[in-house]
Order: C-alpha cells, then sequence, then structure tokens
C-alpha cells in the first residue's frame, strides 16, 4: 500500500514538473504562486506558521500575520514552479536573474560552510555556484519517497550530501579538502543544542560552529532574498570568527543575521517548520 501511494505522489510531482516547463520559467512562477495561495492558507499546516509568527512576533495584528502567511505560501509556490528550470537554463540565464550584492561569492583556498535558512529561493544557491563554475556540495534530508527524492535530486544538479552521521564524516573531508559545503540550518534538530533565536530558545545545530572552531573552515551566511517575480538578489556575509567564540557562540551570531534577514522579509521565509 505504501508503495502504491508513493508511486502515485510521484506521479503527482511528476506531471507537476511537467506542467511547469510547458508553462517556462516566468509564468510558472505565477501560476504556481497563486495556486499556492488558494490552497496553501486553508492546510492545517498553516496554523502552525501563524503560531509562530505570533510567538516571536507579537507586535503584529492578526491582519498583519495572515498576510505574512498567504505571501509565504506564494514564495514557496513560486519555488517549486520555478525548480524544474534552474538546471535547464545556461549560466548566462541564469545570473541574469541573481543580482551579486556587493561581489560575487569565491573560494578562498580552504575549506569553507556556506549557510543559509529556509528563506527566499534557497533551492537556486547550487544552480547560483554552477552558474560561477564553484563546485560544491549540498547538505539535505532525503525525502521519505524515494521516488520522489530521486526526481528532486536529479534537478538540484549538484552533489548531494544526506543529513546523519556518515554525512558528518563526508562534511569533514570536504572541508579538509578545502571544498565548499553548503547547508540550511534554520530547522529544529532533535539532538541540537538551545541557542536563542528570536529570543527563544531552539533546538539549533552546532556542526557549523564545531567546523569552524575545530577545523578552521570558513563560515559564509547567504540569501537569496526574492524581488520581483522570478528575480533575486544573493547577499553573502563571511563570518568574523574569534578565537574565544565556541561552536555555540557562532550559531548564537548566525541565528542573529538571519533573524535580521527573516525580520525585514518575513514573508520569505518558511514559517511552517515546528521551530520552537
Amino acid at each position: 500500500m505504501r508503495k502504491l501511494k508513493h508511486i502515485a505522489e510521484f506521479l503527482l510531482v511528476y506531471l507537476l514538473i511537467l506542467l511547469a516547463l510547458a508553462l517556462g520559467l516566468d509564468r510558472a512562477s505565477a501560476f504556481f504562486g497563486k495556486l499556492a495561495v488558494l490552497i496553501g492558507p486553508r492546510l492545517k499546516v498553516s496554523n502552525v506558521a501563524r503560531r509562530n509568527l505570533s510567538q516571536v512576533l507579537p507586535s503584529l495584528t492578526e491582519e498583519d500575520r495572515e498576510v505574512i502567511v498567504v505571501r509565504m505560501w506564494e514564495n514557496i509556490g513560486r519555488l517549486a514552479g520555478e525548480m524544474p528550470h534552474w538546471h535547464r537554463l545556461s549560466p548566462q540565464q541564469l545570473l541574469s536573474r541573481v543580482k551579486m550584492k556587493d561581489s560575487a561569492p569565491q573560494k578562498r583556498g580552504k575549506g569553507i560552510m556556506f549557510l543559509s535558512g529556509h528563506y527566499g529561493n534557497w533551492e537556486l544557491f547550487p544552480h547560483v555556484l554552477n552558474a560561477l563554475k564553484i563546485p560544491n556540495y549540498m547538505v539535505y534530508r532525503p525525502a521519505n519517497n524515494k521516488y520522489v527524492d530521486r526526481l528532486i535530486n536529479k534537478m538540484r544538479n549538484t552533489h548531494l550530501i544526506a543529513k546523519g552521521a556518515a554525512g558528518m564524516r563526508q562534511i569533514i573531508q570536504l572541508l579538509r579538502q578545502d571544498e565548499l559545503v553548503g547547508m540550511l540550518f534554520d530547522q529544529k534538530v532533535g539532538n541540537g543544542v538551545l541557542i536563542p533565536f528570536f529570543g527563544i530558545e531552539a533546538k539549533t545545530v552546532t556542526a557549523p560552529g564545531a567546523f569552524a572552531c575545530k577545523l578552521g573552515a570558513e563560515l559564509a551566511i547567504a540569501r537569496i532574498k526574492r524581488i520581483h517575480g522570478a528575480h533575486f538578489e544573493l547577499e553573502v556575509k563571511l563570518l568574523k570568527i574569534s578565537s574565544e567564540m565556541d561552536a555555540v557562540a557562532v550559531m548564537i551570531e548566525l541565528n542573529k543575521q538571519l533573524e535580521a534577514w527573516i525580520i525585514e522579509t518575513p514573508e520569505q521565509w518558511f514559517w511552517l517548520h515546528k521551530r520552537w
């Protein structure tokens, strides 16, 4: 029964991908954004977003929070509609849609962790790095449906590292080889450390901080902010790490930067996760 369910899910996702490709990038972005707005706010999971918003942004009115929920769904829908297209674009076509704030990311002769949250179009990171000819590896959580997982991973078009103990060993090896490893660090981790996020303690992964303190890896926090339609701005900040900082202190600084970005454009963050 589970296999039949997974096959049905795969077929649905595959048909949606074909629809997105038939529409073209810009129309797919707009169509899936509107579709998500029609469906998403009515789903039970949207109550998680509403609770999160009332908890960490209590000064907002209920109407303001609902606007954020609706616009969040539009961003998620647009991300889904855009995803089948990125690996099909030439580097020039892709980079024409991504404005670099300050300067483009670069490898600096040592291992670097490229960190972000579920913000803007987080799925675009490996494609931008590929277009800039920067080899990259991305940490991800495999989907429960192996058929859908393979389909999505093919679109990601990068070297993937599955979360887990084996994945951690691979990350250490890659950083020692001066490679770039990307990771989204903003979701709850069962064995994480309680670290303030929006002033409320939340279980947080500390591995990036440990890699910086113990391996000397550089840490960069980045976001791909949606400007309009399927056009974006990439911002990258290198974290300054002093010898007095430990892994927790590093993660506190990363959380602060992500908070600032979320407060700036709250509709671009994924509020559906039970973070607190």
